[in-house]
C-alpha cells in the first residue's frame, strides 16, 4: 500500500449476490435467504482465504507475495442484503484490471465446484467499475506508517549508540575471575 499514490489510486469495485430460488422451490425445507447467506459466507471465505489468492498468484506469472495481494483485495460483506462488495486497488490501471479478471475467473471456478456439491444457485456479479481516485484515507495510513518507521529508526539508533558506548565488563565479572572465585 505504501507504493500506491493516494492521489492516483486505481480501483475496481463490483458486488456479488447469491440467488437460490430454484433450490428453495424444489425443497421446501430450504429458506432461500438463509441458504443464500450461507453460500455468500462460502464465497467470502474463498475471497478472503488463501485459495483465491493462491489462484491469482499462480496465474499472475510474477513473484507477487500473498500478503501483498491481501492488501490489494478488500471484501466487505452485507448480510442484510446477502451481498459482498469486492474492491481491488493498484498502482496502475492495467494490473488492476488484470487482478479483477483473475478474481472473477476464480469466482467462476468456485461456483462450478459449488454447483456439484451444494446444488443450483446463481452467482450474480455486477459489472466492475474501474476508477482512478484520490484516497485521503490511504494518504493518512501512509503518513502514519512513515511516522512509525521514523520513530522505530530513531529508537534503533539510540539503542545502537547506547550499546557502543558501553565498555567491557570489569575484571570481577569476567569469566576467568568468576571461575577463580568459585
Amino acid at each position: 500500500l505504501m507504493q500506491i499514490n493516494p492521489f492516483r489510486e486505481h480501483q475496481a469495485t463490483f458486488d456479488l449476490y447469491v440467488e437460490c430460488n430454484d433450490l428453495a422451490l424444489t425443497n421446501p425445507s430450504y429458506s432461500s435467504f438463509a441458504l443464500s447467506g450461507r453460500l455468500l459466507q462460502i464465497y467470502q471465505s474463498y475471497l478472503i482465504g488463501g485459495e483465491l489468492l493462491q489462484y491469482i498468484q499462480d496465474n499472475l506469472g510474477d513473484d507477487t507475495e500473498l500478503r501483498y495481494l491481501q492488501e490489494l483485495i478488500v471484501i466487505k460483506p452485507d448480510y442484510n442484503t446477502n451481498t459482498l462488495t469486492c474492491t481491488i486497488r493498484h498502482i496502475d490501471a492495467e494490473p488492476c484490471q488484470e487482478l479483477t479478471l483473475l478474481v472473477l475467473e476464480g469466482l467462476q471456478l468456485k461456483k462450478e465446484k459449488l454447483l456439484s456439491s451444494v446444488g443450483m444457485h446463481n452467482l450474480i456479479v455486477t459489472t466492475p467499475a474501474f476508477v482512478e481516485q484520490v484516497n485521503p484515507d490511504l494518504e493518512k495510513k501512509q503518513k502514519s506508517n512513515l511516522q512509525i518507521l521514523a520513530t522505530l529508526d530513531t529508537k534503533l539508533k539510540e539503542l545502537q549508540s547506547s550499546l557502543e558506548s558501553n565498555t567491557a565488563p570489569s575484571a570481577a565479572y569476567q569469566q576467568s575471575a568468576v571461575i577463580q572465585a568459585a
